[in-house]
């Protein structure tokens, strides 16, 4: 499979896809296998920007943590942050209250996952779910937020949860289970598809056979850590060596966005800001898997 994937990134015509409406976008990744990490690599190869790329990495990485075809949002984001003492939405007796401040696609989405309280356990600390339930339940409340100076074409929402009745409240533990994963998939799942349109970028410009062969590399590794435990030491370590690689072959690329045509050359510097949101939350992950792996810290 990793060779057939890696062989349709260098032979398929690069021609990216012209990006209308996400509804548009969206009926386009259905039209991709449906395995996770190869919809995110194609879905990049086939963006004509990066919000694009962003959409079909996110839309992976959902499908990866919940198993749902659906356009679902990841709703964890409070006034306070979302850390677990930050979640004070609460889930009781099937039913949510509470806002989410900062939901991605949320105003897209059918479905949303949603991160609760039900309250504290013996030792003080929250006890979390994730409740699913459909964006048009009663009781939710989608407030759009002002698009952001980069990758305008993805929304945001406050979400509002009045009573709302949750349709499935997932088994697993909301911290360990979601809140805390989540970042390290939607990281391997959102660079995936980067990986996959920079492949498309280096192909158009007629780029280096090594930086195409070294984003291939990325694009096995990516494959690899899909499937790996999100919350494992090693994922954590590999995936930040991962994307400090990615960072350089940024940077070797620099001179391949003067032979492309000025629209997408300025779409590229508009949007390249969404590459460092969370780095400040990479850098701890890193931290603390260094830490545990007894390595040295300095100079990360």
């Amino acid at each position: 499979m990793l060779s057939e994937l890696l062989d349709e990134l260098i032979e398929r015509p690069a021609e990216p896809r012209p990006f209308t409406t996400l509804d548009d976008w969206w009926d386009h990744l259905q039209s991709l296998p449906a395995d996770p990490v190869t919809r995110a690599l194609l879905g990049g190869f086939t963006a004509d920007r990066l919000g694009a790329a962003f959409v079909s990495g996110y839309h992976a990485a959902t499908r990866r943590m919940f198993g749902r075809a659906d356009r679902l949002a990841f709703c964890a984001t409070e006034v306070d942050g979302n850390h677990p003492r930050a979640i004070a939405t609460r889930l009781t007796e099937g039913r949510l209250s509470g806002t989410k401040t900062f939901v991605t696609l949320g105003a897209q989405a059918e479905w949303l996952a949603v991160v609760a309280t039900t309250g504290s356990g013996d030792d003080g600390r929250p006890r979390l779910k994730v409740a699913l339930l459909p964006a048009n339940a009663p009781g939710v409340e989608m407030t759009p937020g002002p698009a952001l100076p980069f990758v305008p074409e993805i929304p945001h929402a406050v979400v509002t949860l009045s009573d709302a009745p949750a349709a499935e409240v997932l088994p697993r533990d909301g911290y360990t289970g979601a809140l805390k994963p989540f970042r390290t998939v939607e990281d391997i799942f959102v660079h995936a598809a980067l990986v996959g349109y920079l492949v498309q970028i280096a192909r158009r410009t007629g780029g280096p056979g090594r930086t195409v062969a070294a984003l291939l590399a990325s694009a096995a590794a990516l494959t690899t850590l899909a499937g790996a435990e999100p919350l494992a030491v090693g994922t954590h370590l590999a995936l930040a060596g991962e994307i400090a690689r990615l960072e350089s072959l940024r940077d070797v690329m620099a001179p391949l966005w003067r032979r492309l045509d000025t629209e997408t050359r300025a779409r590229w510097e508009r949007d390249r800001p969404l590459l460092q949101i969370a780095g400040r939350a990479r850098n701890r992950r890193l931290h603390v898997a260094c830490s545990r792996a007894g390595l040295e810290q300095s100079g990360d």
